[in-house]
């Protein structure tokens, strides 16, 4: 009996209460990637739909000087450029 209940009841937990890392956080993604707007401008929607793990990995080698552009990722965290990736992942 209590093996039964084991899996279903973790399951409901893990579902009550995500872990921050895991949460798509739209909002904040949007509010930060207007940095980007100030050059892509109207070209911001052709980020858009190119996979989160495409852009994080651009943006963290423009963070880390790895590519030519202004530096206007310096200061973010990983959890910004996350965010960041999952708003622009879904303009179109």
């Amino acid at each position: 009996m209590k093996k039964t209940l084991f899996l279903p009841v973790g399951i409901a937990l893990i579902m009550a209460f995500p872990l921050p890392a895991f949460s798509n956080d739209v909002t904040s993604g949007k509010t930060k990637a207007q940095g980007c707007v100030g050059c892509h401008n109207a070209a911001i929607n052709s980020l858009g739909g190119k996979g989160e793990a495409y852009l994080v990995t651009q943006m963290k080698a423009i963070r880390a000087g790895e590519r030519a552009h202004p530096p206007v990722m310096s200061g973010l965290s990983d959890k910004d450029i996350d965010a960041i990736a999952n708003y622009l992942n879904g303009v179109q």
